[in-house]
């Protein structure tokens, strides 16, 4: 047992993260630094842009010590959330484009498929392994947002490519 210093409460060590006090464990609990963290993410984000070289350093060396659990964590989470997964790289594409990108809920997939239905949109297409289309291509200067997303099977998404702005989807249509 062990007390936190943020709440004052007597918890177990399983409450704590791993840290640098005398028994190996963090000063506050994990709710403490989370609740820190939710309170103080700006100031965190701006830190590690000003002091940019030295948090490349110290990642780098945290990435050499636990590499193998971070890599093994990481593709833990992708085989868990292959619909979050999917969200991020797209919004990670749309940033590196510089595209138009939107507040997309989390579950867009899901009120997607649910909306449109589970098979590709493309005419007598019923092929099911679907991926999110952007109706105007990123690299035309679409937008990352829902009104500009489409579910087409990879063979199509791969073959419009960015040609052409066809819009395969039904009326009537989701919109954000």
């Amino acid at each position: 047992m062990k007390v936190c210093t943020g709440c004052g409460e007597l918890l177990s060590y399983d409450c704590f993260w791993k840290g640098n006090d005398k028994i190996g464990l963090q000063y506050k609990c994990k709710a403490c630094l989370r609740r820190y963290r939710d309170i103080h993410n700006n100031e965190i984000v701006l830190y590690r842009v000003a002091h940019r070289e030295v948090s490349r350093k110290t990642d780098a060396t945290r990435y050499i010590i636990h590499g193998d659990t971070m890599r093994a964590k990481t593709t833990k989470w992708r085989m868990d959330n292959p619909d979050r997964r999917r969200l991020q790289q797209s919004k990670r594409r749309s940033v590196l484009l510089e595209a138009t990108v939107c507040e997309i809920p989390i579950d867009i997939w899901d009120m997607l498929i649910e909306f449109y239905g589970d098979s590709c949109m493309y005419p007598y297409c019923v092929k099911k392994d679907l991926t999110l289309d952007h109706i105007v291509p990123l690299s035309k200067g679409g937008a990352h947002s829902v009104d500009n997303f489409q579910i087409l099977c990879s063979r199509h998404n791969s073959s419009k490519g960015n040609h052409h702005s066809t819009d395969y989807r039904p009326y009537p249509r989701l919109v954000a």
